[in-house]
């Protein structure tokens, strides 16, 4: 029987919270990519709800104040 060596993925991440700049346009978007993948980072973790407002489209959620499109 042979046997098959699986290999983990370590995920070096990052928490992208919606109190400050980060995911609010492309343009934020574009440089924390950059400044994650400069940091060594391969994940993103993104916070989508911001005080009961949401930061992705849902007719059944308010928007939340700063989000794109505002």
């Amino acid at each position: 029987m042979a046997s098959s060596c699986l290999t983990a993925q370590r995920y070096q991440a990052f928490w992208a919270d919606a109190f400050h700049d980060g995911y609010k346009n492309p343009q934020q978007v574009d440089r924390m990519v950059e400044d994650v993948a400069r940091a060594g980072g391969n994940a993103i973790f993104i916070e989508t709800r911001h005080r009961g407002g949401s930061y992705f489209l849902n007719n059944h959620r308010l928007k939340a104040v700063g989000s794109m499109g505002d």
